[in-house]
């Protein structure tokens, strides 16, 4: 399962969004859509941090790509690569 996918599962499991409305918006700001509420946000970090065994620093965390599905999903695979 590719990061990509994994994102859309869990966003598919811990919100009211099916797939093909999850795919046509892989760009937009999920906070700002209202897809999750910050509590779900910090479940979100949360999950993701334990299941590839990486943290985020603030930087990442403030960054705009992080609030989508597609960059977040990229700054992941970029963690990951610098904890190899």
């Amino acid at each position: 399962m590719t990061i990509l996918e994994w994102l859309l599962e869990w966003f598919e499991n811990n919100s009211d969004l099916k797939s093909n409305e999850i795919l046509s918006s892989l760009n937009e700001d999920f906070l700002i859509k209202g897809w999750i509420d910050s509590f779900t946000f910090i479940n979100l970090i949360t999950e993701i941090e334990e299941k590839y065994k990486i943290s985020f620093n603030t930087d990442e965390l403030q960054n705009e790509k992080f609030a989508t599905l597609d960059g977040l999903a990229n700054i992941i695979g970029d963690r990951i690569e610098k904890n190899l």
